[in-house]
C-alpha cells in the first residue's frame, strides 16, 4: 500500500477521534430549562442559573438544590457511501450518569450559589469490518476499532446581588477539567495477502477557568431581559500522540510496533507531545514542532427574553452568538537524513472554528397548581464547513499532478504541506417536551430532547464529500428540594 493511503488514514482516524467539537450545545441542565429548550438566559431563578445566568438567582423565591438525578443519552453518527455505494460507517455513543448538580441560598443582599456540571461526556467503544470497499482498490477488507472516552466537568461558584427591584447582576466562576483518551485501529488487508494496519493513541488532558459574568433587567411587569457573557480561560494541560503505521508482506509476517525495518515493506512510529514531535520512518529520524494540548479559548454572548403572559404561562427566547477562533500553531518538520524540511499553516489545525449563532424558544404552563408541561426548540448550527465539491475535485486533480501526499516541492530541501480545513458542516435542530410535578418544598421533572441534522463531511482527505446525519436522543430525570 503507497504512503498516502497511510496519510489517509491518519486523517481519517484524526477526525474520528475527536468528539462533537463542532458544536456548542452539549446538553442542558436543570428542570426548567432542559424542557424548554435552553431558553432560559432571562428567567435563571433556581440553580441552573449558576450556568445560564448567575444574574437570575437574585429573583430565586427559595433557598434550594437541584439535582440531575439522571441523564441517559444516545449520539448517532452516519457517514454515508464512505467506502462505496451503500457503504456506510456509523459511530454511536451512550452516556448514562448524573450531569449537573447545583443549589442557591440568601446570604443578606447577596445569592450565593454552587454548580458541578458535566458539560460533555462521550464513550465510544466499537468495531466495524467493511468488506470489498468500493472506495479502496485492491483491498479484500478493513478492520476498524474505535475506543474514545472524552470528558469535561466545571465547579465552581456563584454570586448574584440585586441593585433595584429591577436591575441584577451576577457572575459565576467554573474551574474547568477538560480530557480525552482514544484509540483507533485498522487494518487493511489486500487480495495479494499483503497487510497495512494503522493504530492512533491519544491522551489529553487540560485545566482551566470559565467565568460566566450575566445581568437581567427588569423591563415592564411582564417582560425581563437577560444578557451573559462567558470565555475560556486555558491555564496548562498535557497530551501525547503516538501513531504506527505498518505495511507489509505477505500476511503471515511478524508484524511488531518495536521494530524500525521490515523487509518487502515499511514502518512509521510517530510520537507527539508538547514538547516535541519525532517520527521514525525505516531507521529514519524526522523532527517536528510540538502539538497543543489547548481548547478553542471562546468568547460567548446571550440575549433573553422572557414573558410572564400570566401565573400559568411563562414564554421564552434565547440568541447565542459565538466568536470565530484561530489558533496560531507553527507546523514543521525537519529529515536531517536527506536535509529536506516541510511546513504547513499555522492556523490549519483542530482548533480553529467559525462563528455561529443559534436560537432557542421555550415554554411554561401550569395545567394545575402541581401539574407543568414544559416545551422547547433549538438550533445548534456547526463551526465547521465541508470545501465545495467543484473545489475539493481541483484540489484532488491537483494533488494527483503532483505525486500524491498533499506536498508541494519548493525546492530540492523545502516542500509546503497542504492542510485542509476541518471537513464537517452538519446543522442541527432540536426538540425538547417535559412533565413536572411540584409541592410546597420539593419538586420532580421529566424531560426529554430529541436533536437532528444533516449535511457534509470529508472523513478520507482524498474522497470528495459524502453525506452525514447526525442525531442524539437524551432522557432527563431531575429533583430539586427548597427549604
Amino acid at each position: 500500500m503507497s504512503l498516502i493511503i497511510f496519510v489517509i488514514c491518519i486523517l481519517l482516524f484524526n477526525l474520528s477521534v475527536v468528539a462533537d467539537d463542532f458544536h456548542y450545545i452539549h446538553s442542558f441542565y436543570g428542570p426548567r430549562a432542559s424542557g424548554m429548550g435552553g431558553a432560559f438566559t432571562a428567567i435563571s431563578d433556581d440553580a441552573s442559573g449558576t450556568y445560564y445566568n448567575p444574574a437570575g438567582l437574585s429573583f430565586a423565591y427559595n433557598d434550594s438544590i437541584s439535582i440531575n438525578a439522571t441523564s441517559y443519552q444516545i449520539t448517532k453518527k452516519d457517514y454515508h457511501n464512505i467506502f462505496g455505494p451503500w457503504q456506510d460507517y456509523n459511530q454511536v455513543s451512550r452516556k448514562y450518569l448524573p450531569d449537573f448538580v447545583g443549589t442557591v441560598m440568601a446570604v443578606k443582599k447577596f445569592k450565593l450559589g454552587f454548580s458541578v456540571v458535566n458539560g460533555i461526556n462521550d464513550s465510544y467503544d466499537q468495531s466495524n469490518k467493511i468488506y470489498l470497499p468500493a472506495s479502496i482498490s485492491n483491498i479484500a477488507s478493513l478492520d476498524v476499532g474505535f475506543m474514545q472516552e472524552k470528558f469535561n466537568i466545571l465547579i465552581g461558584p456563584s454570586a448574584s446581588y440585586l441593585f433595584t427591584d429591577k436591575l441584577s447582576l451576577g457572575a459565576t466562576l467554573y474551574y474547568m477539567y477538560d480530557t480525552s483518551k482514544s484509540v483507533s485501529k485498522r487494518v487493511d488487508e489486500k487480495f495479494t495477502a499483503d497487510i497495512a494496519s494503522l493504530e492512533l493513541q491519544e491522551r489529553r488532558e487540560t485545566r482551566g477557568f470559565l467565568p460566566v459574568i450575566g445581568m437581567q433587567y427588569v423591563i415592564t411587569q411582564k417582560i425581563v431581559m437577560g444578557l451573559t457573557y462567558r470565555k475560556t480561560f486555558i491555564t496548562g494541560g498535557t497530551i501525547h500522540q503516538k501513531e504506527t503505521l505498518i505495511e507489509t508482506q505477505p500476511l503471515l509476517a511478524n508484524i511488531d510496533p518495536a521494530l524500525t525495518n521490515l523487509i518487502d515493506g515499511y514502518m512509521l512510529v510517530s510520537e507527539r507531545n508538547d514538547t516535541m514531535s519525532t517520527v521514525v520512518l525505516n531507521n529514519y529520524l524526522v523532527l517536528g514542532t510540538p502539538i497543543t494540548y489547548k481548547i478553542p479559548e471562546l468568547n460567548q454572548f446571550n440575549l433573553g427574553f422572557a414573558f410572564f403572559q400570566s401565573k400559568k404561562l411563562i414564554m421564552s427566547v434565547d440568541f447565542m452568538y459565538v466568536t470565530p477562533y484561530k489558533y496560531y500553531l507553527p507546523q514543521v518538520e525537519f529529515d536531517p537524513h536527506r536535509s529536506v524540511a516541510s511546513f504547513s499553516s499555522p492556523t490549519k489545525n483542530n482548533l480553529e472554528r467559525k462563528a455561529t449563532h443559534n436560537y432557542a424558544i421555550g415554554a411554561e404552563y401550569y395545567l394545575t397548581d402541581r401539574f407543568i408541561l414544559r416545551a422547547g426548540l433549538y438550533t445548534n448550527r456547526s463551526n465547521g464547513k465541508v470545501t465545495p465539491w467543484g473545489q475539493t475535485a481541483l484540489e484532488l486533480a491537483l494533488n494527483d499532478q503532483l505525486g500524491g501526499n498533499f506536498t508541494l516541492p519548493l525546492n530540492s530541501n523545502l516542500n509546503y504541506i497542504y492542510l485542509s480545513n476541518r471537513q464537517e458542516y452538519v446543522n442541527k435542530h432540536g426538540y425538547t417536551l417535559g412533565f413536572g410535578f411540584m409541592t410546597s418544598n420539593s419538586s420532580i421533572a421529566f424531560n426529554v430532547v430529541k436533536e437532528n441534522g444533516s449535511g457534509g463531511a470529508r472523513i478520507e482527505e482524498a474522497e470528495l464529500p459524502h453525506k452525514m446525519l447526525k442525531s442524539k436522543t437524551t432522557f432527563y430525570v431531575n429533583a430539586t428540594r427548597r427549604y
